[in-house]
């Protein structure tokens, strides 16, 4: 039933309309002025939803070349986020949205059984995931964002980067429009991503995934005699962390795909080990030739890239690398050897 009121003409209706929209553009960015903001002094620890590779309210990229254990690796921290499972790292537990865009449905739910078994999971626990093989980021955006209101999703996972679908990932323009995509979506994202075919050390694409990202994980992957693959990873950039040796891995896998991960055994796996003594070397290497008195000692060292105290003395006195250049009181201070 319409009721009509002759005192209210269509030149009265149009009118308030245009004082409507007048005051519509004020009201939007009315949430984005600026605001004086008092410091907070109060120390508040980072939440982690699983230390250390994911912090509440930010953003992680996991990379390495394809084939290398990058979406098990995923797989496995969305299962442990979304059930509260602390086996092999602490996790809080919070609903997860996984984005695949990479995998077959079907491979996807072999791949969720298997995972749900080595975390003492039912085969057939469910996770929820946006399947959508063909498809790229932008074409799903709509969905996941009223999935992830309908569920009250805290953190979501995309695999991967590369199906984005926002242009060149050389660029600028789409690799910002990709990250400020993901923040948009959920406060807590982890985004898999690939290298370049000839440099295994770097994020495919723009300088800007590892500016925009909160922490960023290089992956590295080796397999023994007994065909159990290593996976190691390494936080190359933290934000408002401190630096964490490398954690390294073993999955292992029979003709169904995975039946176990477990921590590595000491030199299980030396190609990775041999690469993150070469990791410390470069970057101990690196901060005292940055350092003004050109030399350095184990401690400051220690609280500058997070590197326990040990194996940086050990580097000092044993890598032939290094020289002392002086001591003061019980401080010994070494240089890099010409």
């Amino acid at each position: 039933m319409i009721i009509k009121n002759k005192d209210y003409s269509k030149e009265d209706l149009r009118a308030d309309l245009d004082l409507f929209c007048l005051g519509l553009w004020d009201y939007r960015i009315a949430s984005f002025m600026p605001e004086l903001l008092e410091g907070d002094d109060e120390p508040k620890p980072l939440k982690f939803l699983l230390r250390p590779f994911i912090v509440e309210g930010g953003g992680t990229i996991l990379f390495a070349p394809p084939g290398r254990g990058k979406s098990y690796s995923a797989l496995l921290w969305a299962t442990m986020i979304h059930n509260g499972i602390n086996l092999l790292w602490t996790v809080i537990q919070s609903p997860t949205l996984f984005i695949n865009l990479e995998r077959s449905k079907q491979s996807v739910r072999r791949r969720v059984a298997t995972v749900n078994k080595v975390l003492g999971l039912p085969a057939e626990h469910p996770l929820l995931i946006l399947n959508a093989r063909g498809k790229s980021l932008l074409d799903v955006m709509p969905i996941c964002r009223k999935t992830i209101t309908q569920y009250g999703i805290k953190f979501i996972v995309l695999d991967s980067i590369s199906r984005a679908g926002f242009g060149d990932l050389t660029e600028n323009r789409p690799v910002n429009t990709i990250i400020d995509s993901l923040s948009s979506l959920c406060d807590t994202w982890l985004a898999l991503a690939h290298t370049p075919r000839a440099d295994e050390g770097h994020i495919y694409g723009g300088i800007h995934f590892e500016a925009g990202a909160d922490i960023v994980i290089q992956l590295s992957s080796e397999i023994n005699d007994e065909g159990t693959l290593g996976i190691g990873y390494q936080i190359t950039k933290a934000n408002d962390l401190p630096t964490t040796n490398l954690s390294l891995f073993a999955f292992e896998f029979d003709e169904a795909g995975l039946t176990a991960v477990r921590k590595a055994k000491q030199m299980e796996f030396p190609n990775i080990a041999s690469r993150q003594a070469t990791n410390i070397l470069d970057d101990v290497r690196d901060f005292i030739l940055n350092q003004d008195t050109g030399d350095a000692t184990a401690t400051q060292v220690e609280n500058a890239l997070g590197y326990k105290r040990p194996a940086i003395s050990k580097l000092f006195t044993q890598s032939g690398k290094f020289i002392q250049t002086r001591k003061d009181k019980q401080s010994v201070y070494y240089g890099v050897k010409e």
